[in-house]
């Protein structure tokens, strides 16, 4: 489920046009109060070429060009309002917005946290460092700010939200309900905070609550492709696979560059006859993301049933270079390496299973077969035993034939 980072935008008001610097001005702000970008920004230059000290005339130039994609030109304004005038709080937010826009995340940080220390109160401020924090991983960071919006402004249902998703990050899943919970309290039609609670109530054990949410998402915003693809995967947990299948199907019909949903349809069809249609998929999520480590997986594991084995080791190997500690990647291509023939290859992966699980009980067994057809016999019982000990009664039919 992505998260949504709703930034306050710099308010800007703007006016008109006369024959002297403040004539020019008024202008201006009349001009793009009603809606004259262009003849706003002339007056506005007309007015600090007259005038190079009106520094508001800088500060709302400089905001009409942010809204018009001109970030340089808004950076070069917001530098001229605050070199003539040290103590505005909102050129340092408006500043500290445009380089946010320009991923300079230093200097967007910088310029909030000087904007905060001018106005103590500045709500914008503290919100958009938090976002920027949240970005940057600094979380702790990130919630703190996010509560002093809430301090400063408590019906802003954004901030409940953002803490609300960092909690979940954080595994702190039954304070992320409560934040979530209010941000819903405030705004009833939010969508995107519906979604990330059904989220954290399907891992809460909650699966009723969670697809309450889903169709609450999916009513609020009948387009919502992650809410549709979340809904998916709980049906088909819950053993819905024809109605996972139709939310998947959704999803891709929202958002056709979805990979991840291309990747659950996929993996569903992976257990019906439509083999092909799971491969389709995969390729597709392949496409979309050449670094999707499931999607290799999953397709290798069609592959293998369409008797594709040189191709699903391919994408075994791939999904294993992606993610090194993919535990079931490595236990289905030491099957597959027994398949083909080689014996030290499938015994090397069930050693990394081992490794990475002390207790998958068939990897020792495996591995104690594979032990016993090279001729070491101590070497499998020895694997055969621990399998024995972890509940495998293969392992115990081995150990009577061979060990004693």
């Amino acid at each position: 489920m992505k998260i949504f980072l709703t930034i306050i935008i710099c308010l800007l008001a703007l006016t008109c046009l006369g024959q002297t610097a403040a004539d020019y001005y008024t202008s201006a702000r009349e001009k793009q109060k009603n809606g004259d970008n262009k003849g706003a920004l002339d007056d506005y230059s007309k007015s600090v070429q007259l005038d190079s000290t009106n520094w508001r005339a800088f500060y709302y130039r400089g905001g009409l060009k942010s809204k018009i994609g001109d970030n340089e030109g808004a950076l070069n304004d917001f530098n001229k309002t605050i070199a003539i005038n040290p103590m505005s709080s909102n050129a340092y937010y408006c500043k500290g917005f445009v380089e946010q826009t320009l991923n300079n995340y230093t200097n967007a940080l910088n310029d909030y946290t000087k904007a905060i220390g001018i106005n103590t109160n500045n709500a914008d401020a503290y919100f958009n460092r938090g976002c920027v924090e949240m970005k940057s991983g600094k979380i702790n960071e990130a919630i703190a700010d996010f509560d002093k919006v809430i301090k400063i402004s408590p019906k802003n249902s954004y901030a409940y939200y953002n803490i609300g998703v960092l909690k979940h990050q954080i595994g702190d899943n039954k304070g992320s309900l409560n934040y979530l919970n209010k941000a819903l309290e405030i705004d009833t039609t939010f969508s995107d905070a519906y979604g990330n609670r059904a989220l954290v109530k399907e891992i809460l054990k909650d699966s009723a609550g969670a697809m309450t949410d889903y169709n609450k998402a999916i009513e609020v915003k009948p387009d919502f492709s992650e809410a549709f693809l979340g809904r998916g995967f709980l049906r088909e947990k819950n053993g819905d696979k024809k109605g996972a299948l139709e939310d998947y199907s959704k999803a891709i019909e929202m958002d056709s560059s979805y990979a991840l949903a291309y990747n659950d349809r996929g993996a569903l069809k992976l257990g019906t006859p439509d083999l092909l249609g799971a491969l389709k998929d995969l390729n597709r999520s392949i496409t979309l993301d050449p670094n999707y480590g499931d999607a290799y997986y999953n397709r290798a594991n069609v592959r293998k049933k369409l008797n594709d084995k040189q191709g699903a080791l391919e994408d075994y190997n791939k999904a294993i270079n992606i993610r090194p500690d993919d535990l079931d990647a490595y236990y289905n291509r030491a099957v597959l390496r027994y398949d083909l023939g080689d014996d030290n290859g499938s015994m090397n992966d069930f050693s990394k299973v081992i490794e990475i699980d002390p207790k998958f009980a068939e990897a020792w067994w495996h591995r104690g077969n594979i032990k016993n057809k090279l001729g070491d016999k101590t070497g499998a019982c020895s694997d055969w035993t621990k399998a024995n000990e972890l509940g495998s009664k293969e392992a115990a039919e081995q150990i009577k034939k061979f060990c004693n």
